[in-house]
């Protein structure tokens, strides 16, 4: 069983450009990216490693039936194939201290507000207790995205520009 899942990983990590650097281990590596890709054969990590702000970026969430969770487990080498290339597509849209950018979609008048991306495709937020943020349609937000008990993504921060761990320390 170990062997036939290390090869649907070599295939999913080759396919985004992948390099294996360990043979005792399923890490690769990306030189277009600077990306390390690290998995145990079902769920995956990218991490860009930089000098002050390095970027840790887990599994996406998937949307399906209507709902937004995030991804737990995959056994399909394709599924696993497009979460690593959905990760790779978002890496310059993330920060050290784990907020992501999104987009505002839709506006409501409750004071809620649709976010999305490639990597969380809808999350809802209520902004009418935040102040400096209109939450207008086509605003770029930056968000620290949790799960619930249900897998579901929930906003816990929100910050209008890249917050960065490093630029805190200086």
């Amino acid at each position: 069983m170990t062997v036939r899942r290390s090869v649907r990983i070599d295939l999913a990590a080759s396919a985004n450009g992948f390099k294996r650097i360990r043979d005792d281990k399923p890490v690769y590596y990306n030189q277009k990216h600077n990306a390390i890709l690290s998995t145990n054969g079902y769920i995956a990590e990218v991490i860009s490693p930089q000098p002050y702000d390095s970027v840790v970026i887990g599994q996406p969430y998937i949307l399906r039936d209507g709902v937004c969770k995030k991804v737990t487990y995959r056994k399909s080498t394709e599924n696993l194939k497009n979460d690593i290339r959905i990760m790779l597509e978002n890496l310059d849209k993330f920060s050290s201290n784990g907020f992501h950018q999104m987009t505002v979609t839709e506006r409501f008048d409750t004071g809620l507000i649709k976010l999305s991306s490639s990597y969380c495709p809808e999350v809802f937020v209520d902004v009418s207790n935040l102040n400096d943020i209109n939450g207008e349609i086509g605003e770029q937000l930056w968000c620290k995205i949790e799960v619930n008990e249900n897998r579901a993504p929930i906003v816990t921060a929100i910050e209008i520009s890249k917050p960065s761990e490093y630029l805190n320390l200086i």
